[in-house]
Protein backbone atom coordinates (compact mmCIF):
# COMPACT_ATOMS: atom_id res chain seq x y z
CA UNK A 1 0.00 0.00 0.00
CA UNK A 2 3.03 2.56 0.44
CA UNK A 3 3.99 1.96 -2.95
CA UNK A 4 0.15 2.48 -3.93
CA UNK A 5 -0.21 5.55 -1.88
CA UNK A 6 3.43 6.88 -3.62
CA UNK A 7 2.59 6.74 -6.82
CA UNK A 8 -0.82 8.37 -6.02
CA UNK A 9 1.17 11.08 -4.49
CA UNK A 10 3.83 11.61 -7.32
CA UNK A 11 1.26 11.46 -10.18
CA UNK A 12 -0.64 14.06 -7.74
CA UNK A 13 2.36 16.34 -7.45
CA UNK A 14 3.17 16.27 -11.25
CA UNK A 15 -0.54 16.87 -12.14
CA UNK A 16 -0.77 20.06 -9.94
CA UNK A 17 2.34 20.75 -11.63
CA UNK A 18 1.45 20.28 -14.92
CA UNK A 19 -1.46 22.55 -14.43
CA UNK A 20 0.92 25.35 -13.42
CA UNK A 21 2.49 24.81 -16.06
CA UNK A 22 -0.52 25.24 -18.81
CA UNK A 23 -1.96 27.86 -16.78
CA UNK A 24 1.21 29.87 -16.66
CA UNK A 25 1.59 29.05 -20.61
CA UNK A 26 -1.62 30.31 -21.46
CA UNK A 27 -1.25 33.79 -18.97
CA UNK A 28 2.07 34.30 -21.23
CA UNK A 29 0.10 34.26 -24.55
CA UNK A 30 -2.23 36.29 -23.72
CA UNK A 31 0.25 39.33 -22.31
CA UNK A 32 0.87 41.86 -24.96
CA UNK A 33 4.35 43.07 -25.13
CA UNK A 34 4.86 47.31 -24.35
CA UNK A 35 4.55 49.56 -27.24
CA UNK A 36 2.66 46.54 -28.91
CA UNK A 37 -0.90 46.06 -29.71
CA UNK A 38 -3.55 43.07 -30.28
CA UNK A 39 -6.11 43.54 -32.93
CA UNK A 40 -8.99 46.12 -32.50
CA UNK A 41 -6.83 47.57 -29.59
CA UNK A 42 -6.79 50.86 -29.62
CA UNK A 43 -8.40 51.26 -32.64
CA UNK A 44 -10.70 54.70 -32.97
CA UNK A 45 -14.14 54.81 -34.50
CA UNK A 46 -14.16 56.05 -37.84
CA UNK A 47 -14.03 59.91 -38.16
CA UNK A 48 -15.64 62.50 -40.19
CA UNK A 49 -13.43 64.39 -42.42
CA UNK A 50 -11.92 67.43 -41.35
CA UNK A 51 -13.99 70.68 -42.13
CA UNK A 52 -12.77 72.65 -45.02
CA UNK A 53 -10.40 76.18 -43.57
CA UNK A 54 -10.88 79.24 -44.61
CA UNK A 55 -8.58 81.53 -45.80
CA UNK A 56 -8.03 84.89 -44.58
CA UNK A 57 -9.29 86.68 -47.24
CA UNK A 58 -12.19 84.44 -47.25
CA UNK A 59 -12.78 85.18 -44.03
CA UNK A 60 -12.31 88.90 -44.52
CA UNK A 61 -14.84 88.54 -47.45
CA UNK A 62 -17.27 87.29 -45.36
CA UNK A 63 -17.12 89.82 -42.72
CA UNK A 64 -18.09 92.19 -45.01
CA UNK A 65 -21.24 91.05 -46.53
CA UNK A 66 -23.69 93.20 -46.16
CA UNK A 67 -27.55 92.24 -46.19
CA UNK A 68 -29.63 95.06 -48.20
CA UNK A 69 -33.44 95.06 -47.89
CA UNK A 70 -35.53 95.92 -51.22
CA UNK A 71 -39.11 96.17 -49.53
CA UNK A 72 -42.27 95.17 -51.77
CA UNK A 73 -45.31 97.25 -51.13
CA UNK A 74 -48.02 98.91 -52.86
CA UNK A 75 -46.94 96.88 -55.69
CA UNK A 76 -43.56 98.53 -56.01
CA UNK A 77 -39.77 98.06 -55.18
CA UNK A 78 -38.71 100.11 -52.64
CA UNK A 79 -35.82 101.60 -53.44
CA UNK A 80 -36.12 100.57 -56.86
CA UNK A 81 -32.38 101.24 -57.77
CA UNK A 82 -30.11 99.86 -55.23
CA UNK A 83 -26.32 99.98 -54.92
CA UNK A 84 -24.27 97.10 -52.96
CA UNK A 85 -20.89 95.82 -52.89
CA UNK A 86 -19.66 92.04 -54.27
CA UNK A 87 -20.91 89.17 -52.16
CA UNK A 88 -23.46 91.39 -50.32
CA UNK A 89 -27.27 90.12 -50.27
CA UNK A 90 -30.25 91.67 -51.35
CA UNK A 91 -33.48 90.33 -49.48
CA UNK A 92 -36.80 91.17 -51.50
CA UNK A 93 -39.77 91.20 -48.74
CA UNK A 94 -42.90 91.46 -49.72
CA UNK A 95 -44.80 93.08 -47.66
CA UNK A 96 -48.00 93.50 -49.74
CA UNK A 97 -51.34 91.58 -50.00
CA UNK A 98 -51.00 89.90 -53.26
CA UNK A 99 -48.02 87.34 -54.73
CA UNK A 100 -45.10 88.88 -56.89
CA UNK A 101 -42.46 87.10 -58.72
CA UNK A 102 -38.71 88.58 -58.53
CA UNK A 103 -37.15 87.57 -62.11
CA UNK A 104 -33.69 88.87 -63.33
CA UNK A 105 -32.16 88.39 -66.70
CA UNK A 106 -30.32 84.49 -65.96
CA UNK A 107 -30.88 84.83 -62.43
CA UNK A 108 -34.06 84.56 -59.79
CA UNK A 109 -37.62 83.82 -61.14
CA UNK A 110 -39.05 83.07 -57.33
CA UNK A 111 -42.75 83.47 -56.29
CA UNK A 112 -43.00 85.81 -53.31
CA UNK A 113 -45.91 85.24 -51.57
CA UNK A 114 -47.56 88.08 -49.20
CA UNK A 115 -45.13 88.23 -45.70
CA UNK A 116 -41.96 86.05 -47.39
CA UNK A 117 -38.83 86.86 -48.18
CA UNK A 118 -36.73 85.71 -51.05
CA UNK A 119 -32.83 86.39 -51.07
CA UNK A 120 -29.97 86.95 -53.34
CA UNK A 121 -26.11 87.27 -53.65
CA UNK A 122 -24.16 89.35 -56.05
CA UNK A 123 -20.91 87.71 -56.65
CA UNK A 124 -20.23 89.67 -59.68
CA UNK A 125 -19.69 93.38 -60.22
CA UNK A 126 -22.58 94.90 -63.04
CA UNK A 127 -25.91 95.92 -63.21
CA UNK A 128 -29.02 93.64 -62.86
CA UNK A 129 -32.15 94.71 -63.91
CA UNK A 130 -35.29 92.68 -62.79
CA UNK A 131 -39.25 92.88 -63.23
CA UNK A 132 -42.01 90.95 -61.29
CA UNK A 133 -43.17 88.33 -63.74
CA UNK A 134 -46.63 88.80 -62.33
CA UNK A 135 -46.69 92.77 -62.64
CA UNK A 136 -44.47 93.78 -65.53
CA UNK A 137 -44.68 97.67 -64.68
CA UNK A 138 -42.96 96.71 -61.44
CA UNK A 139 -38.81 97.49 -62.62
CA UNK A 140 -36.07 97.61 -60.12
CA UNK A 141 -32.10 97.57 -60.68
CA UNK A 142 -29.43 96.00 -58.34
CA UNK A 143 -25.86 98.01 -58.97
CA UNK A 144 -23.09 95.61 -57.58
CA UNK A 145 -19.68 97.38 -57.24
Amino acid sequence: MDKQKLSLGIFGVVGVITLVLIGALVTKQNQVSPGTTTPGQNELAPTSPPLPTKTAEEIKIISQIETKVVTIKNFKFDPETLTVKLHDQVVWKNQDTVNHQIKGNNWGNVPIGPGENFTQAFDKAGTFPYVCALHPTMTGTIIVK
